[in-house]
């Protein structure tokens, strides 16, 4: 596939983000929306990637899947904030600002990271949710598909480690910063 066609399917506002109200409260749609909301997959493939450059992978990913859960509940009790999508927003740009820094950072400023943005992410789900009586199967699937999307994170980290090309990666966190900007200006 060309490189153009791909960079005019990252700037359509659909393949964005991953927050419609639309969506349905099943597993299979909770499953697949952090896959087809470039947010999610950008901002959980970089907190992979934060995770094994600080050697906490497996806790980020604990924290991750607590504080989106922690998130959905808020989300569910809540109204809905107008700018949670900006949130979203920064939550992309600075997870791609950090990995694309290259730098380890204190265990405790990743876990904050990744707890404020994952319940903003979660938070936007839990308000969102049009079929609150199916919102048990959607949740888990949501929470399944971050994992899993985490987990190729950590195989892209291990494969790249071991073939010495960590710059990739650094570059890779830089184009998702670059993506967040561009997002936050035209697309939120």
């Amino acid at each position: 596939m060309k490189p153009t066609i791909v960079l005019i399917a990252l700037m359509l506002p659909l393949t964005a983000m991953g927050h419609d109200v639309t969506v349905a409260g099943s597993f299979h749609s909770g499953l697949l929306h952090p896959v087809f909301g470039l947010d999610h997959l950008l901002t959980f493939l970089c907190f992979a990637f934060l995770g094994n450059q600080n050697d906490i992978s497996w806790n980020v990913l604990f924290v991750l899947v607590v504080s989106m859960f922690l998130g959905t509940i808020i989300g569910f009790q809540s109204s809905y904030i107008s700018y949670i999508e900006y949130a979203i927003g920064v939550s992309v740009i600075v997870s791609g600002l950090v990995v694309g820094y290259d730098k380890k950072l204190k265990h405790a400023l990743v876990y904050i990271l990744a707890s404020v943005f994952a319940i903003f992410h979660g938070y936007a789900h839990g308000v969102e949710m049009p079929y609150k009586e199916m919102a048990f199967e959607f949740v888990a699937g949501f929470l399944t598909g971050l994992s899993i999307i985490y987990g190729i994170g950590i195989l892209i980290w291990s494969v790249l480690q071991k073939s010495a090309s960590l710059r990739f990666i650094k570059w890779l966190g830089w184009g998702v910063f670059a993506w967040g900007v561009y997002a936050f200006v035209f697309l939120y």
